[in-house]
């Protein structure tokens, strides 16, 4: 099968360079079964994606893969700050 993986790594420092968290995971999705019988005659590389050339399948989309990992991510990670209703305008 065709596959496509996405390794993130995150990652957050404060201002003296002390790490508070890091995040790390990965995704991978199949593309569809190949068949060992098929008229596959090669492969089109370009960029991020690649391409069979003949009667073929491709792997997932990058950006697919990402846009799940980061979904997934979305929940977990701290919100960012409210601004602090008490402190008076100067």
């Amino acid at each position: 099968r065709p596959a496509t993986t996405v390794h993130l790594r995150a990652a957050l420092v404060d201002s003296t360079g002390r790490l508070l968290w890091t995040a790390s995971s990965t995704e991978t999705l199949e593309g569809a079964q190949q068949d060992a019988e098929s008229n596959v005659i090669g492969v089109k590389a370009s960029g991020l994606n690649n391409q069979g050339i003949g009667n073929t399948t491709t792997a997932p989309a990058f950006q697919e893969v990402l846009t799940k990992l980061c979904t997934r991510w979305k929940e977990p990670f701290p919100k960012r700050a409210l601004p602090d209703s008490t402190a008076t305008a100067k």
